[in-house]
């Protein structure tokens, strides 16, 4: 597992998420499809919508060695080193 704050480039070894039931069962479903077509290998479950924008975002990535090369640079770094 790799967590990663894109905003401040900085990894993280702990977070907390706080969903509600539906957000939960979105979650659920959205994992469920990417497992299911690993060649998306994200999804993002967005909230808040404020004028056109969303005010808070969780992308979840399945990371294998054979599609490292569809990450960015920095994704990769962090899957591989950890860092």
């Amino acid at each position: 597992m790799r967590i990663l704050n894109r905003s401040e480039n900085q990894a993280l070894d702990s977070i907390e998420i706080f969903l509600t039931r539906d957000e939960a069962e979105e979650l659920r479903a959205r994992i469920s499809g990417l497992l299911d077509n690993p060649s998306a290998h994200h999804i993002h479950l967005d909230a808040d919508e404020m004028n056109g924008r969303f005010e808070r975002e969780l992308i979840i990535a399945i990371y294998e060695k054979g599609n490292l090369s569809e990450f960015d640079e920095r994704s990769r770094k962090l899957i591989v080193e950890g860092k």
